[in-house]
């Protein structure tokens, strides 16, 4: 364990800002780590610096290749895309594959979120300044690896532990447990838990596996200020308010200047007010007709949203997993699609009069409570969202197109690897008999599990970083602690096993 703590790298995350420095204070008080931190700009490192008296870290590091401010103009066509080929090659996968979480340089790879304000980097970019920017981005961090020797990496994306795996090192993500304000350490970059795993399959149901039928803390946050943005004078405040920052960016000499254009953020502030309205009432279905019908559902994700990419690499067409859905209904049953709050106004011109076309789908009232509509399915279709955990947990069957996800550990959740389980998935979750004392029993041992390996973030949200207490933080490392202490017991290896092409749990082998 001694060994993975000698040299530890963090990734700057707005969010978890204060909760990274409380761990990095535990690091380097008990175990004398050299810690680092990474961050996007100069500002972000300069916040960091001005938050920490004194400051836990070793030295903060700005990495100007995440998404730069500037690109180079004359570039070697032939030497860009040979080093570009050398790094899919040492990580095994395509340069591509990398950006499609990305906001900037990934927007295609987010056909569900053509809305999504376009920036600087997007629009002022080629093809090869895009591989030039991952480039050197790699070639950063293959440096700090080698010349630092860091072991433990902890709130990297995919393309920092990438290049973690490849020197050997421990990747670790403290990641929402979508049940309550709980959080766990991921055991790869697509947020699952080989410890809560083994957990599961090994252990027995505790007395701690209850839950109630309350929304998770932070998605409670998200939809309550979402909500808000209905009103007109919200509408007006949040356009002045957008004018305002970006005049002081520009004035201050901020990085935020060169991110996301003024015009496109106000297009979208405006688009949010005017879909909202668009999927309230009217033609949009309510909870109270839709408890009427026999029904399949299936929230929407955001996008493009580092979590849905990220957790659901292999696929991520929404469009096309929604119609594949609507092909293989039975008779008699709809499909239920309810938009998510923060992904409202994002979505091309004509998505939701698509979704109408098809006679077998209702979009829900968007004001709906989303878990009031999860109790009264049939069964619940995922890639990666809250959704799909509040259905597994409570019995309800769950197709899921993720991969990754925990809730593939229990025996009623089926994870699509082809077109073809679509319509045999969906007979077995809408006709065949369970049995209900083995799937209790199952989500009894899941949720133990969980618990077993959560720490409470309190009131942790992305509109409140400080909302996490020193005792949480105490209790987010002792839980780090223990996963490298089972790490030291077999021997000290990490492997972090197929993670390119493969899947996790029961039903994706």
């Amino acid at each position: 364990m001694s060994e993975s703590l000698k040299v530890v790298a963090i990734v700057a995350n707005a969010m978890m800002r204060n909760f990274q420095v409380d761990l990095a204070r535990l690091l380097k008080d008990r175990h004398g780590s050299k810690v680092y931190l990474y961050t996007q700009s100069k500002n972000a490192a300069t916040f960091m610096r001005n938050m920490m008296d004194p400051s836990p870290f070793d030295e903060i590091i700005v990495n100007p290749f995440t998404h730069p401010m500037e690109f180079p103009t004359s570039l070697d066509e032939s030497a860009v895309i040979a080093k570009a080929l050398e790094f899919e090659t040492r990580y095994g996968r395509s340069i591509n594959r990398f950006a499609i979480a990305d906001r900037h340089f990934g927007r295609g790879f987010s056909p569900a979120g053509y809305n999504h304000p376009r920036s600087h980097q997007s629009e002022g970019s080629s093809y090869l300044q895009f591989l030039d920017s991952y480039n050197s981005f790699f070639e950063l961090w293959e440096r700090e690896f080698t010349e630092k020797g860091i072991r433990l990496l902890i709130d990297g994306g995919p393309r920092e532990a990438a290049v973690a795996r490849a020197h050997g090192a421990v990747v670790v993500v403290p990641s929402s447990t979508k049940f309550e304000n709980l959080f766990y350490w991921t055991t790869d970059e697509f947020s699952f838990s080989s410890q809560i795993a083994t957990d599961y399959e090994r252990g027995t149901a505790t007395a701690d596996h209850r839950f109630d039928d309350v929304v998770p803390y932070s998605q409670d946050v998200i939809n309550k200020q979402t909500s808000k943005n209905r009103k007109l004078s919200v509408l007006i405040w949040r356009l002045l308010r957008q004018v305002r920052h970006h005049i002081y960016y520009h004035l201050s000499g901020s990085a935020k200047a060169k991110r996301y254009l003024l015009r496109s953020e106000l297009k979208l502030i405006f688009r949010e007010w005017r879909v909202f309205k668009e999927l309230s009432g009217g033609k949009n279905i309510s909870l109270k007709e839709l408890a009427k019908k026999k029904y399949v559902y299936y929230a929407m994700h955001v996008e493009p949203e580092v979590n849905f990419h990220r957790r659901s690499p292999e696929y991520f067409y929404q469009m096309s997993a929604i119609i594949s859905i609507a092909r293989d209904l039975p008779a008699g049953v709809i499909m239920a699609v309810k938009e998510h709050m923060p992904a409202v106004g994002r979505r091309p011109e004509q998505f939701y009069a698509q979704l109408r076309e098809l006679k077998n789908v209702e979009i829900v009232d968007v004001r709906e409570p989303g878990l009031e509509v999860v109790m009264r399915a049939a069964a619940v279709i995922t890639f990666a969202g809250t959704a799909g955990h509040e259905a597994a947990i409570r019995g309800i069957p769950v197709i899921s197109f993720g991969r990754h996800n925990l809730i593939n550990l229990l025996p009623h959740v089926y994870v699509v690897n082809d077109e073809e389980q679509i319509a045999p998935y969906l007979h077995t979750a809408l006709n065949e008999e369970r049995d209900q004392a083995e799937i209790a029993g199952c989500v009894a041992r899941f949720v133990s599990a969980l618990r077993q390996n959560s720490f409470d973030m309190n009131e942790l949200a992305h509109n409140n970083p400080e909302g996490v207490s020193a005792a949480s933080s105490e209790d987010g490392y002792d839980l780090l602690m223990e996963y490298l202490a089972v790490l030291s017991r077999e021997a000290g290896v990490y492997e972090a096993g197929n993670l390119l092409e493969g899947s996790h749990g029961k039903a994706a082998s």
